[in-house]
């Protein structure tokens, strides 16, 4: 894949221009020469690091410059350095704005096309469905927020595994991991997770019943079982009927040898 590197002595001519039409469009925020300045070393130092096989550190310039001036130049070679990296959706999301751009000259524009060519030839095409289209939800291609319009079409994606994720409001309800071959053209759907019922919450301090100890019965006391009353009743009546018997015995001799009384258990001997 072609990387611009005829480009750097137009884009430091180019970038004087673009700041001056910033300047009548936005004369609030124009560049200063001072970054302008920056900016032209900077994409310098995104041609070297890209030479030396540093795509990911070239990347992080282009876009430094990018943030100072969008000159056609900076953006193509932002591209270059994502399809370098095997990311080809990103990649084909700048070249197509190159080639939407009025702003694009002829030689950035044939090169933009050629890219996307490169691209197709290399990769796959992948279409990411959205069961239902949740509100607000947004998906991520390795890493990726996908722009919902983009959706819609399918992607170009190079040849390999790809991590795919559905987040609704900062949750991830879906994800998926797909391999894609060159020339494939597959489809993916990620379905939202259900809505939770309404379930009242467990309070936290509810658990099992504890168990309960069991405790051997208490011995009753003597003086309220029943069996020692009987007895009790059962011998004062056998002692009462004794000392009837002795009292009708002793009416015939006309002494009393001896003299009871109802207390239960209690004889008096009399003289």
């Amino acid at each position: 894949m072609r990387r611009l590197t005829a480009v750097v002595l137009a884009a430091a001519f180019m970038i004087p221009e673009l700041s001056a039409r910033a300047q009548e469009s936005d004369p609030g925020a124009p560049p200063t020469e001072a970054e302008l300045s920056a900016a032209r070393e900077r994409f310098s130092e995104g041609l070297a690091l890209g030479d030396a096989g540093d795509h990911e550190a070239a990347l992080v310039a282009y876009r430094e410059v990018l943030t100072v001036v969008d000159a056609p130049s900076v953006r193509y070679n932002v591209a270059h350095s994502l399809a370098e990296l095997g990311r080809f959706a990103e990649a084909d999301a700048q070249l197509q704005m190159l080639l939407a751009s009025r702003d694009t000259d002829p030689e950035t524009r044939a090169l933009a096309f050629e890219q996307r060519q490169t691209l197709e030839r290399l990769g796959g095409r992948l279409r990411i469905h959205v069961r239902g289209e949740v509100e607000g939800a947004v998906v991520h291609l390795d890493g990726w927020e996908v722009p919902a319009r983009r959706r819609l079409s399918p992607l170009r994606v190079s040849a390999g595994e790809h991590q795919l994720e559905l987040v609704i409001d900062g949750d991830v309800h879906a994800r998926e991991t797909l391999t894609i071959a060159t020339g494939d053209r597959a489809e993916v759907v990620l379905r939202p997770l259900p809505e939770p019922e309404d379930v009242p919450p467990v309070p936290a301090e509810a658990t099992e019943p504890a168990p309960v100890e069991e405790t051997p019965p208490e011995a009753t006391p003597r003086w309220k079982d029943w069996r020692v009353w009987a007895i009790v009743g059962g011998v004062a009546a056998a002692l009462a009927l004794g000392i009837g018997i002795g009292v009708a015995a002793g009416g015939g001799g006309g002494g009393s040898a001896f003299q009871g009384d109802l207390d239960p258990g209690v004889l008096t001997f009399g003289g």
